[in-house]
């Protein structure tokens, strides 16, 4: 068979079982018992999409969905009778007597509130006799594939997983909550991040930050003291007598494959987030249908616009006061608009003539009639996105919950107006729904919403089916799951490696006092020639010079431009227009006359500089460098690349332009070292995305407002895991406070005097560059799961690893002969573009090739020199080969490989186990992630024999886990809803459309440094505390002389009166 026949079969068959498992379907229990309208909209619609696609579905649910007939794949065990909580729950003294008083309950009364429904709901549906049978039953092995749950306080069903060994997807019917940070390894920034019940947005003041952190505190006291051992309780009274040790409830909080989030952007803060956390909000949106007669007409009618009120499921306008009653009634009645209003008691009199009242009504629908101009909204989240879907302004009076923040959000967002329902007037009603009506400015803000709202790369039901799928299709998708969850608390936020450099610096400052005692002692016993000596030799000090250990550069070097030539030649096949500027020419690719080149010439040479400064022959002396070193060479050569490209005439003639205005849409970077040319995107005012050839790195933290626990995000330069040792830890936070310390104090300047130089002739003033690296619109990051480990992230940055893959191409005839007869296998050899073999130690050839020599397989090998003499006959030399066009060949069984990123995803998508020779930068990291895995063997090069080789070779290519284990990581590779160029370009043109996107840029880069990390919200608690405890102190001392005094007064009475 043809090769690319062959491969083409082999991807369709892939694909195939792909889809094969979804068609199946497959096996799910899902869980929705609290008993509330609004939440089980969402999980209405979830659940009758699963079964519409195939799946079988068994729901315990407070609500039955019976009338939808989905038929025999659905098996309904309902909640019966519901769980009443109105009448059930007795109101505590701070509790709300009707929810129209909600809006004074605090977030403390608001948790007690939450958690005795919840936890009252939660027993109700457990002691039901076909609950118990699910619990109880006796075959458990393959009778469901995953466990569906809402994410609202009812962690006791997380007990299911267990009993039936199956994965959990649970499903946010709110946006994201701070409390989820902790169940999926987050830091959440509270300094940006508002609370998810109070009404403050992502720009908070100092005194709601520190209401922010008062109240987030409060909730993760109540959640781990409170609500937890209630729920722990439950589970040991309901599932206590089962034989299987059940996790804590915290614990089983933790291991959540995924979460769907009701949200989606720019409803949703920029904030960070983890890739399970998937927002889906708006998926219980279809299109609209069409309405009654009566609703019609009613509708076509409003020749001034119609206002559509409804106060949501919970919120009931029956139950309002009636002087509030009256109050909407006499405005609506002066108002030249019809009025829908959603009136749970439809005998209402004096009804006025543009008012209509019903129990019920199709929201969705009627937001959808072009009439409607105002909806006047209780801010629950479902209404808030049909009305940003629909694109109609607001009017919100808020209760309880997450309607402040959605409110506040959208106030924010120029595109409603809030009001406090107890102090409504008349006039300041009507005067909000004639600003609402007449100021445009409401409705075009809320067009640009609806327009981000709507663009998105899958729709919401799409995205929530794709992934309930990927978490079954892989068996619980486990990486996708931060290793920082298996980390004790002070691991995770890194106490015990402070604690060590605490005690160090307390040790060395002891030993440096008591040195300094001792030495001020002797000093006075001594004579005055020997003081004056002693007095000398102490004032002498030595000045190092500092000298980078440097050795090499990957800007603009062919292995990082195999990832930006992908860009280029997506961006124009669909038609845009690029002028490049390029260290390598694109000329043989004929992209047309929408490409424009600037090339640089000469190339920079930067190896040159590299050997002479590191005192090196060639790259394999290279291997012991150290990251602080490497950060330093990588600064000097970054400084020399961007200079030498500043200063080509075509580059300057881009910079001096007299045209500037409408000239480009956007500005493509290389996310390395190369930050001067930020200072383009303020010239011809224009957005920015960069691209990333390295994946994730820690200090794109600062740049996106993002916390990334070092606890265990390794740094990209180390060869550690997620899943570090304490002695790793400490050597990961000191590289990585190194790195920040260095990018800041030493890099960046440097940076900013290039860009003073190169640019400071112009009439702009431009940021530093630190500032300007903070107002990126995204990042590409050449990385996907399962290569890079589950690490916080924020939906700028965007993972496109493996674009520079395409489908393989028929090989040179000798090459495709030469694979096709092996018929013991092949090896395939490659050290990348950087470090080339021709340079190997002669000792280390030798070893090599007979190695090669001895074994059955052949071997081919990218070596820059072809003349190799004494070349064994199974072995083949070629100065260039295709890589990833060989490694889709089936008969390649091994990859020799430095490690590379590009290289490693390669050997993962065509599944070839790898064996690794790491030399620098991320190469040991991606080596000791694939080592992990157990798919790849690392060797340290200076350390190779011919035994060690070959023994290595001999067990990749002999013990067939690792083949397995790399199909297994292959497959999720492949397994994402857009391929990597689509995925790319969709976001570079998102950003176009969207005037550079500025709703995915995190408010928390708006901050000083100290505002972020709340430092002056703990000097704040901390003063406050120093005070209190001064005032408290001095008033006991006070009371306790006071009580003294009048003691000693008695006394001395007392003897007054003995001796008289």
């Amino acid at each position: 068979m043809h090769f690319k026949s062959l491969c083409s079969l082999l991807l369709l068959t892939a694909l195939l079982s792909i889809r094969m498992s979804f068609i199946n379907g497959a096996k799910i229990l899902a869980v929705y018992v609290y008993p509330s309208k609004s939440h089980f909209m969402m999980h209405r619609v979830l659940i009758s999409e699963l079964v519409r696609h195939g799946h079988e579905v068994t729901m315990i649910t407070a609500y039955t969905l019976a009338p939808l007939s989905l038929g025999s794949n659905y098996t309904e065990i309902l909640i019966d009778p519901i769980y009443d909580y109105r009448t059930d729950v007795h109101p505590t003294t701070d509790s709300p007597t009707t929810v129209f008083d909600m809006s004074t309950a605090d977030v403390s009364s608001f948790m007690n509130i939450m958690r005795a429904i919840c936890m009252g709901s939660t027993e109700h549906a457990l002691k039901q006799p076909k609950v118990q049978a699910i619990i109880n039953a006796n075959h458990t092995e393959g009778v469901y594939d995953l466990l569906l749950v809402e994410q609202f306080y009812q962690d006791a069903f997380l007990a299911l997983a267990h009993i039936y060994n199956v994965p959990v997807v649970s499903t946010a019917t709110f946006a994201k909550e701070h409390y989820m940070s902790q169940m999926v390894g987050l830091i959440t920034p509270w300094s940006y991040v508002p609370h998810g019940s109070l009404p403050f947005t992502d720009h908070m003041s100092f005194w709601e930050r520190v209401q922010n952190v008062y109240n987030l505190i409060l909730t993760d006291y109540s959640r781990e003291f409170k609500y937890f051992p209630m729920v722990d309780a439950l589970i040991r009274k309901y599932f206590g007598h089962l034989p299987i040790t059940f996790p804590s409830a915290s614990a089983m909080d933790k291991n959540l494959s995924a979460i769907l989030i009701n949200n989606y952007t720019p409803l949703s803060t920029a904030s960070p987030t983890m890739d399970n956390m998937i927002n889906v909000g708006g998926m219980h949106i279809y299109p609209p249908k069409p309405l009654t007669d009566e609703l019609q007409t009613f509708l076509d009618g409003a020749t001034h616009g119609a206002i559509y009120f409804s106060l949501g499921s919970q919120v009931e306008s029956k139950d309002m006061p009636a002087e509030k009653v009256r109050l909407f009634l006499d405005v609506f009645q002066s108002l030249k608009q019809r009025v829908l209003w959603k009136f749970e008691n439809e005998s209402i009199i004096n009804l006025p003539a543009n008012v209509m009242v019903k129990k019920w009504m199709p929201q969705s629908d009627i937001l959808a009639h072009p009439n409607v101009r105002v909806f006047i909204t209780h801010g629950g989240l479902l209404g808030t996105q049909e009305a940003v879907h629909y694109a109609v302004p607001m009017l919100g009076m808020p209760f309880y919950c997450d309607q402040h923040l959605n409110l506040k959000k959208a106030e924010f967002g120029g595109y409603a107006m809030t009001l406090d329902f107890h102090q409504l007037t008349r006039d300041e009603l009507r005067l909000s729904l004639q600003q609402l009506l007449h100021n445009n400015t409401y409705r075009e803000n809320i067009k640009g919403i609806s327009k981000i709202f709507h663009d998105r790369p899958m729709s919401a039901r799409e995205s929530a089916l794709y992934w309930i799928d990927y978490v079954i299709r892989h068996k619980g998708a486990r990486h996708l799951r931060a290793a920082g969850l298996d980390l004790r608390w002070y691991q995770f936020y890194l106490l015990d490696v402070a604690a060590l450099f605490l005690s160090a610096a307390v040790l060395a400052l002891s030993v440096a006092f008591l040195l300094a005692r001792w030495l001020l002692r002797s000093l006075e016993r001594k004579s005055s020639y020997r003081s004056t000596s002693a007095h000398s030799a102490c004032g002498c000090c030595s000045h190092g010079r500092w000298r980078p250990h440097t050795l090499s550069l990957f800007i603009s070097r062919k292995s990082h431009f195999m990832m930006q030539k992908a860009i280029i030649k997506e961006l124009i096949r669909r038609g845009h227009q690029v002028t490049l500027i390029t260290a390598f020419t694109l000329e043989p690719l004929n992209l047309g006359s929408n490409y424009t080149e600037i090339l640089i010439e000469p190339v920079y040479d930067f190896w040159k500089d590299v050997k002479e400064d590191a005192g090196a022959r060639n790259i394999f002396e290279f291997t012991t460098m150290d990251v602080p070193g490497f950060l330093q060479m990588l600064q000097v050569l970054g400084v020399a690349t961007t200079e030498h490209a500043l200063q080509q005439p075509k580059v300057q003639a881009i910079i001096n332009s007299n045209e500037t205005a409408n000239v480009y849409d956007l500005l493509l970077v290389e996310q390395f070292y190369q930050e001067p040319f930020l200072a383009l995107s303020h010239i011809y005012n224009i957005p920015v995305v960069s691209s990333s050839t390295l994946g994730y790195e820690n200090h794109m933290s600062q740049m996106f407002g993002i916390i990334s626990p070092w606890s265990y995000v390794p740094h990209g330069f180390l060869p550690f895991t997620d899943r570090m040792s304490f002695w790793e830890r400490l050597q990961n936070a000191y590289n990585s406070l190194y790195e920040d310390l260095h990018r800041e104090y030493v890099y960046f300047p440097s940076m900013d005097e290039l860009v003073s130089k190169y640019f400071g002739h112009l009439s702009i003033n431009f940021p530093k560059v630190s500032e300007m690296e903070k107002n990126l619109s995204a990042m590409l990051l050449n990385s996907y799961a399962p290569i890079t480990s589950a690490r916080p992230t924020i939906d700028g940055l965007v993972p496109v690893g493996g674009m520079h893959i395409y489908p393989p191409k028929a090989l040179p005839k000798d090459m495709q002969k030469f694979l096709d007869e092996a018929e013991n296998g092949a090896i395939y050899f490659s050290l990348g573009s950087n470090v080339e073999s021709k340079d190997m130690p002669a000792e280390y050839l030798k070893i090599f090739l007979d190695v090669f020599r001895s074994m059955k397989q052949r071997v081919l090998w990218k070596f820059e020199n072809e003349s190799i003499t004494n070349l064994p006959a199974n072995v083949m030399v070629k100065k260039w080969m295709p890589q990833s066009d060989i490694l889709a060949h089936p008969n390649v069984r091994v990859f020799i490989t430095h490690g590379g990123l590009l290289g490693t995803q390669e050997g993962v998508y065509h599944a070839v186990p790898m064996l690794g020779m790491p030399f620098y930068c991320d190469q040991h990291l991606n080596l000791k992630k694939a080592e992990l895995h157990g798919y790849a063997i690392s060797l340290h090069f200076q350390a190779i024999t011919f035994e060690v080789l070959k023994t290595a070779l001999t067990e990749l290519l002999e013990n067939p886990s690792y083949r397995n284990n790399i199909k297994r990581i292959s497959n999720i590779f492949h397994d994402r809803p857009l391929n990597a160029r689509e995925t790319a370009v969709y976001w570079i043109e998102y950003v176009i459309r969207h005037k550079g996107a500025p709703h995915l840029r995190a408010a928390g880069m708006d901050m000083p440094w100290y505002q972020f990390y709340l430092l002056d919200v703990i000097a704040f608690v901390v003063v406050v505390s120093i005070l209190t405890g001064f005032l408290v102190i001095g008033l006991l001392r006070y009371a306790l002389r006071h009580i003294g005094g009048e003691d000693k007064e008695n006394v001395r009475q007392s003897r007054k009166q003995k001796k008289h």
